[in-house]
């Protein structure tokens, strides 16, 4: 084969890419120093595009999904990937901040809360149904719950919440593509529009569980973590407000409607979610119950 065709597809060489499969036209790594060099350009190359699209999502709500579909794609991260690199960092930082907020020393309160209430397995007996069968399984549900206090049926459910996501996305955006209907776009975008603004609430809510982390590491000075605790409460709080808003924004720049009609929209949109979150969420935990 001519070093002027690529090794992949043959075709003719023009440039440092094929034209016709994409490949680099540089021959494939036999080398140590060749094959490092070729991981340190992907990671860099990655990495830097993650960078350049979390810029985006913090600071221009809507932007980055606006240079997507406008064919300005090469310098961000991909939607899907970026979703699954924001989301990963926020799931493993809430893993560790639970694994280490058990392994704090248990007050009385939270001793008590963890054991099996027998005031609650008494409750489960007089859980009554028309249906017998259906009375035998919520009876059972609701023993395997109050079990252990809930926490086996809670680390399952937590553990499913990523998987969970994939199922309630999808979700929101069907209901984003109906509330803006007349906006000539397709499912795909809202989709993507849906993905970028998860992608950017994980990212905000990540720092959060950062901050956690740092104020139990500072535990044993007190003065830093009062501080600390202080800050990462004014952070919670201060998300509480700015998602919301954050949302409105990306709305009103991507789909390029006025404030009244994008605030209007806001509202059934907001009621859907929390339907959607509620039915996905509670779906989970049942099959968590079930899966105990």
């Amino acid at each position: 084969m001519s070093d002027k065709n690529c090794e992949n597809c043959n075709a003719v060489l023009t440039g440092p890419y094929c034209s016709a499969c994409g490949q680099h036209a540089h021959a494939s790594a036999r080398t140590l120093q060749a094959l490092l060099h070729d991981v340190f350009h992907d990671l860099t190359h990655f990495e830097g595009r993650v960078w350049t699209s979390l810029k985006f999502l913090v600071t221009q709500p809507g932007r980055l999904t606006q240079e997507y579909f406008s064919g300005r794609r090469n310098r961000f991260a991909p939607p899907f990937r970026l979703y699954l690199v924001v989301s990963v960092l926020f799931f493993a930082l809430s893993s560790l901040v639970e694994r280490v907020d058990r392994e704090q020393p248990p007050s009385t309160a939270h001793t008590a809360q963890t054991q099996a209430d027998p005031a609650a397995t008494s409750e489960c007996a007089e859980i009554h149904m028309n249906s017998a069968s259906q009375e035998r399984f919520l009876r059972e549900i609701c023993q395997r719950v109050t079990a252990d206090g809930g926490r086996t049926v809670s680390h399952i459910f937590a553990s499913y919440i990523p998987k969970t996501m994939f199922v309630f996305l999808p979700l929101v955006a069907a209901i984003l593509a109906l509330i803006y209907r007349r906006s000539g776009r397709y499912y795909v975008e809202h989709l993507v529009l849906v993905l970028h603004n998860h992608a950017a609430t994980f990212a905000f809510m990540a720092c959060g569980r950062l901050l956690h982390l740092l104020g139990v590491g500072m535990s044993h000075w007190s003065a830093a973590h009062s501080v600390l605790v202080f800050i990462r409460d004014g952070f919670d709080l201060g998300l509480m407000v700015y998602v919301p808003w954050y949302t409105y924004r990306s709305l009103r720049n991507f789909y390029g409607l006025s404030r009244s009609s994008t605030a209007v929209k806001l509202i059934p949109l907001g009621l859907a979610y929390l339907f959607c979150l509620a039915l996905t969420f509670g779906a989970t935990f049942l099959l968590s119950a079930v899966l105990v």
